[in-house]
């Protein structure tokens, strides 16, 4: 092969002919070798030239051969948005300990973990033992699953149900029980429904393939709503349907039941169903009567407030389903008892008469402004610390929503910061300074929370008082460990004793190894 057509069918192109070439051309799999004349070489090697000549022939006149490398140019631009796993990342169960290390370079030059005390220590290595375990284990856990059919697809039932046991067979998943409880009258319209056909399933199925069982049920627009619980058992015995809830409503007639669903049904037309219903299965409220609450909102005060129903929508986002692994859904306390405690906590006393989070748009915006900040330090003390790609895609995106809501909620609140919150005489600004200093405290590390109006020194750059947007002396937003947002969501200032909005805990592994270990 002569070195004018190698070159010319490779990405190698010389500035102009190369003359006098030796007949020997030696070509490997990530080498091109030439030899010139004089004993000159030219050497192509994983994309770089390079060139060697014998000692004794540096200074003896030649010809010299010059050979221009074009790079090739990539079209396709990667999305680096996406947090879709990339082809090459390995993705996974989501490792719980990187959050707690921290990383450090010995004189060895090796990366070894470092920990805040003895019980981070032993919790790191607790979470990993773990890790280890469910990766190399299958682990088969028993399912309960409520879904609902919308009711104009009444008469594809069976195929529906017959779809869902297939994926269970193909999956070597066991059904322990199906009961058909038929055609029901729903609490309230979803998806323009009045009924729905409703479905109860018991199954055992290896834990990893859940998430894919619960895409199965979001992708067939025949099941509008569905509920996944894990049990701890299997669960053969059939049970029988509870009452309809326009019966537990004993005083309303039919006029009243229809008067609510069209009420309700006014939150999800238009716009808002084009969104999504989403969200609406993934917060349990222990108490509040919807049309008490509905009828306290229509007296409310004519401030301006955020979707909070999109807010709600966002954080049930989709993609930490399809990125991390799944985990039980803990129950919380969104009632109005939990954020009166909250209120009489930042106080330091009972408020007469308890904090009513629905009495009023302020009043609401209020109990809005306890929780997003906490999530927002939460995410921004985690991302340094991610070792997967995906996951710091994820967090950081989530970080970015979480940001936008709490932004939302003080630019708001502080258009009324000197509004006077009844009947209890206090400012808005003041509520949130005292809500900011209860986090500060029940967090145990020092100042990462601020309210709406700060000192001037405390200020941005020591120049104004006013403080939508929180930071520190840089103007970055603080981080809190995982330790710290336990004791802030649970209320009393320990991770190792549930409370507040989660009366049962948390149920991510971080969590639950604290409350094991009380």
């Amino acid at each position: 092969m002569e070195a004018k057509s190698l070159l010319k069918g490779s990405s190698l192109k010389p500035s102009y002919p190369i003359h006098k070439l030796s007949k020997t051309t030696m070509m490997t799999p990530n080498c091109v070798r030439f030899s010139f004349n004089y004993n000159s070489c030219l050497i192509f090697a994983n994309g770089y030239p390079s060139s060697s000549l014998p000692l004794s022939l540096q200074n003896k006149p030649r010809k010299s051969a010059s050979v221009v490398v074009s790079a090739r140019r990539k079209d396709k631009k990667e999305d680096t948005h996406s947090s879709v796993p990339k082809p090459d990342e390995v993705t996974g169960f989501f490792p719980e300990a990187v959050l707690l290390k921290k990383r450090t370079v010995e004189e060895e030059g090796k990366l070894l973990p470092e920990f805040e005390d003895a019980d981070e220590r032993e919790l790191f290595e607790a979470l990993m033992l773990e890790l280890d375990s469910d990766m190399d284990v299958d682990i088969l856990r028993h399912y309960e699953v409520m879904y609902l059919i919308h009711e104009k697809h009444e008469e594809e039932v069976v195929a529906v149900n017959e779809k869902i046991q297939d994926f269970l067979r193909e999956k070597k998943g066991q059904v322990w029980r199906l009961n058909d409880w038929g055609m029901r009258r729903l609490a309230y319209k979803i998806k323009k429904a009045n009924n729905a056909h409703y479905m109860l399933i018991n199954f055992e199925l290896d834990a990893k393939y859940i998430n894919d069982f619960k895409t199965l049920l979001d992708q067939d627009e025949r099941v509008i709503r569905h509920l996944v619980i894990k049990r701890d058992e299997a669960i053969t015995e059939d049970c029988p349907p509870p009452p309809d809830f326009h019966t537990l409503r004993g005083n309303a007639d039919d006029d009243e039941d229809e008067e609510f669903d069209e009420d309700y049904d006014g939150d999800w037309d238009g716009e808002d169903e084009e969104d999504g219903d989403e969200g609406e299965d993934d917060i349990i409220f222990v108490d509040g009567d919807e049309d008490d609450i509905d009828s306290r909102k229509q007296t409310s005060a004519n401030v301006r407030q955020p979707d909070i129903r999109k807010l709600r929508a966002e954080n049930v986002s989709r993609a930490i389903k399809s990125t991390v692994r799944g985990f039980p859904r803990p129950l919380l306390d969104l009632s109005t008892a939990s954020f009166a405690k909250v209120m009489n906590s930042a106080f330091g006393r009972p408020l007469v008469p308890p904090f009513d989070p629905y009495a009023n748009s302020i009043n609401y915006l209020l109990a809005s402004y306890v929780i997003p900040y906490v999530g927002l330090t939460g995410y921004v003390g985690a991302n340094p610390l991610l070792q997967n790609a995906t996951s710091k895609r994820l967090v950081a995106g989530l970080l970015g929503v979480e940001s936008g809501q709490d932004a939302v909620i003080r630019a708001l609140l502080y258009e009324y910061r000197t509004l006077s919150v009844q009947p209890y005489n206090v400012t808005v600004a003041e509520f949130t300074n005292r809500i900011s200093m209860l986090r500060n405290n029940l967090g145990g590390s020092g100042l990462k929370d601020e309210g709406l109006v700060v000192p001037r020194e405390q200020g941005a750059e020591g120049r104004v008082t006013g403080n939508i947007l929180v930071g520190d002396k840089d103007s970055l937003s603080y981080p809190r460990t995982p330790r710290e947002i336990l004791r802030i969501i649970y209320g009393g200032g320990d991770e190792h004793v549930p409370g507040g909005f989660y009366p049962k805990g948390a149920s991510g592994r971080i969590a639950k190894y604290y409350l094991k270990t009380t």
